[in-house]
């Protein structure tokens, strides 16, 4: 539920949705390459010869000058529209697509991120609530030990500094106490920033549901991270080819339409005469001899990242199977303490039974009997962490191995 109303309410998953929004617009706007350019243009304007020449139109440069007086109004309707240009128009959307998964890929990432946020601070909260629990049964019982050593003293069976070093101990525990208690409600605080609902120390904190059992673990190929450096890769190769392509002639087709009127005299005589005065359509081709060597540098820039994003893959590919290894490690590790760990407090258990029995019959003190139900306490409490601390590895490793198809919706 904590992880659900998080993915639904976080903010910073928020902005990183609309990205992907972002980019299908872009996906989108690629495949304009595929249509026509249409294009309709007007002028009206006024030409004063101050020449007295009769030479009508002349050009010069990228200039064309008239020689006549006269208003002047043209309407003209283009088209454009690229027939042929080795296939990158089809590099530029397959990009756009590479970027739209990595977008994906990368909000799938920064949810992970964050559910493991949520994941540690659980775990440690559970921890704290376990040891502000366990501390006050024993702080209670410290309590009671001390006051027994106070009649002892007085009695003249202990000494001084018997009583003392309990009266120490009292101290140390009320501090650990409020210390762990300080970290459970700073826990809470992260938790309720992170996940959007309130918790406080009242709300009752379930432990992880999971089995104890180590989840099968998957290669690095089927991470996240694996997935967006693949991406990443197979896009810098395409801007390669395309980069390619740039060399290459870009065959297009082009055709305009024009209507034109003029008059000597007058403005609204110009409007009146305006006729259909030509159409031209043809075929053109554009190639780049030289551009400074800038393309070159392009391509070995985008070579070297390449270089770059395989190197960075290895280093990621080092850190999941090294993670996995230690996490794997550890649950083994924590399996064989937790049987011994239950031994033991069986043994104590049965220890504690006995005591029971022989304090009700006053075979043994009450200093003894309480020592050992502090000490029974302190085991339980460190079984029940571990088995926290299991639970969160085994949690842990699975949201690590979410393969790419839980992760991204088709």
């Amino acid at each position: 539920m904590l992880l659900k109303h998080t993915e639904d309410n976080s903010l910073e998953l928020r902005l990183y949705k609309m990205d992907i929004k972002i980019q299908n617009t872009l996906v989108r706007e690629a495949y304009s390459g595929y249509y026509p350019v249409i294009t309709f243009s007007g002028n009206s304007e006024y030409n004063k010869d101050l020449t007295n020449s009769s030479a009508g139109v002349q050009s010069i440069g990228g200039s064309v000058i008239s020689s006549n007086t006269l208003f002047q109004n043209s309407l003209t309707l283009n088209l454009n529209y690229t027939l042929y240009d080795f296939g990158s128009r089809e590099k530029k959307i397959q990009i756009q697509k590479n970027e739209f998964l990595i977008k994906q890929f990368t909000l799938c990432k920064k949810k992970k991120e964050i559910f493991q946020k949520i994941l540690d601070f659980y775990k440690n909260a559970l921890i704290s609530h376990l040891s502000i629990s366990k501390y006050t049964q024993i702080l209670s019982l410290k309590n009671k030990l001390y006051d027994s050593k106070k009649r002892l003293f007085k009695a003249g069976e202990i000494s001084k500094s018997d009583v003392a070093n309990e009266a120490i101990e009292i101290i140390e525990l009320e501090n650990s106490l409020k210390t762990k208690e300080k970290e459970y409600k700073k826990t809470l605080l992260e938790l309720s920033k992170l996940s959007y609902i309130k918790i406080d120390k009242k709300d009752t904190l379930k432990p992880f549901k999971t089995k104890q059992n180590l989840p099968k673990q998957k290669n690095f190929q089927n991470s996240i991270k694996a997935k967006i450096i693949d991406k990443r890769i197979e896009e810098k190769k395409k801007e390669l080819n395309l980069l390619q392509n740039a060399n290459k002639p870009v065959l297009s087709l082009y055709s305009s339409y024009s209507l034109y009127g003029s008059d000597v005299n007058r403005l609204e005589s110009s409007f009146d005469n305006i006729r259909s005065n030509n159409y031209k359509v043809g075929i053109g081709f554009k190639l780049n001899l030289f551009d400074g060597y800038s393309n070159r540098y392009k391509k070995a820039k985008v070579l070297l990242e390449i270089q770059r994003l395989k190197i960075e893959k290895k280093l990621l590919k080092l850190e999941f199977e090294t993670q996995n290894l230690a996490l794997k490690n550890r649950l083994k590790y924590s399996s064989k303490i937790r049987k011994q760990n239950l031994i033991q407090l069986q043994d104590l258990t049965r220890l504690n039974n006995m005591q029971k029995r022989l304090r009700k019959i006053k075979k043994i003190d009450l200093l003894a009997y309480i020592n050992h139900k502090i000490k029974m306490i302190e085991k339980q409490m460190k079984i029940k962490t571990q088995n926290i601390q299991r639970a969160y590895d085994v949690e842990t490793i699975k949201l690590q191995n979410t393969g790419v198809s839980r992760c991204i919706q088709p």
